[in-house]
């Protein structure tokens, strides 16, 4: 139909007078500081993930596992990035962007939300059936098909969603404005300032907002509300995350130390409260559908497990907080 091979893999690179931007190309091996520009840490990790959220793209469409998390993980850390670092780029140009790749979140969202209810039931059943324990084999098989039935349709629906999702306008031109990004990245007046200045700004910066958002819900009135306001920490706890991994997730990371343990412990924050958000979900699950069922009795049974399992997170949390607090002054 007319199309060759392209004489550069990108814009950049035929800007620079090169055909790739792999460091064998730049005539050696890229060394960076945490002194090195800004934009040089961070640039490659904005084309790196754009280039994995592409790569996810048909896996998705062809309903891989895992896929669907996947890419709403990059998604995630994509509008992190731009969020947390918005020293180094222009946010009137990224914040647009950061819209689109929400509503494209959102729909993966749906999807993905079915996927964890239906795999947590079958893990949750799985757990206490078997010789001796709580359901027999036959009782955990036949009340795993009672209570995934719903996940499952809810996912079939919600897939479909996302594939008429990716084959729409809106998704191309938000894949054509990632490409455009990652070729010519709109940098901000912080770019050119040394990485561990930046890096120390963001992340105490997201470090505070998790702090904000546990005091918040500390202050909640209702169980409902706590639920929501510990979901926003839980937020805040995976923005910080992901700043952090992104300067530390790499083969060769500019840092290390101090900086991949605040990362760690975000991550434990993030953790325990999904887990216990999960399991509020589940638990409204059940004793919805413990209305209808003959099996309402084991219905019961579940929603006790969940129960306890979401107590005890929360009785992990202000450890798991404790900790980021010891650390936020380190980097």
């Amino acid at each position: 139909a007319g199309a060759h091979p392209a004489s550069s893999s990108s814009k950049l690179a035929s800007a620079l007078g090169r055909t790739s931007l792999s460091d064998a190309d730049a005539g050696g091996t890229l060394r960076l500081k945490k002194s090195s520009p800004a934009s040089e840490v961070l640039v490659p990790v904005l084309c790196r993930v754009v280039d994995e959220l592409c790569e996810l793209d048909p896996r998705v469409r062809a309903d891989e596992p895992d896929s669907v998390h996947q890419m709403r993980t990059r998604i995630r850390r994509l509008r992190s990035l731009f969020a947390s670092y918005r020293d180094v780029f222009d946010r009137a140009v990224t914040d647009p962007v950061r819209v689109e790749l929400a509503h494209l979140g959102e729909v993966l969202g749906h999807a993905r939300d079915a996927e964890v209810m239906r795999d947590r039931v079958r893990g949750l059943i799985a757990d206490h059936s078997g010789p001796g324990a709580t359901f027999s084999v036959d009782e955990a098989k036949s009340l795993t098909a009672e209570l995934e039935a719903g996940w499952i349709a809810d996912y079939d629906v919600a897939h479909a969603g996302v594939v008429a999702e990716l084959n729409g306008t809106r998704y191309f031109r938000l894949l054509d404005r990632l490409d455009e990004l990652a070729a010519l990245p709109p940098l901000a007046e912080g770019a050119d300032r040394p990485a561990r200045d930046v890096v120390r700004l963001a992340l105490r910066r997201d470090t505070k907002k998790v702090f904000s958002a546990a005091n918040v819900a500390e202050l909640t009135a209702t169980e409902d509300e706590r639920i929501e306001a510990l979901h926003e920490v839980r937020k805040a706890a995976k923005r910080l995350r992901y700043a952090a991994e992104a300067v530390t997730k790499d083969d060769s990371p500019v840092f290390g130390g101090a900086v991949r343990d605040l990362g760690a412990a975000a991550e434990g924050i993030h953790d325990l409260l999904g887990e216990h958000r999960d399991g509020s979900i589940m638990q409204q699950h059940l004793r919805d559908a413990a209305a209808s069922s003959s099996r309402a009795f084991d219905h019961g049974v579940l929603f006790e497990i969940e129960r306890h399992s979401a107590a005890l997170c929360l009785a992990d949390y202000p450890a798991a907080l404790k900790v980021l607090k010891g650390l936020r002054r380190s980097v």
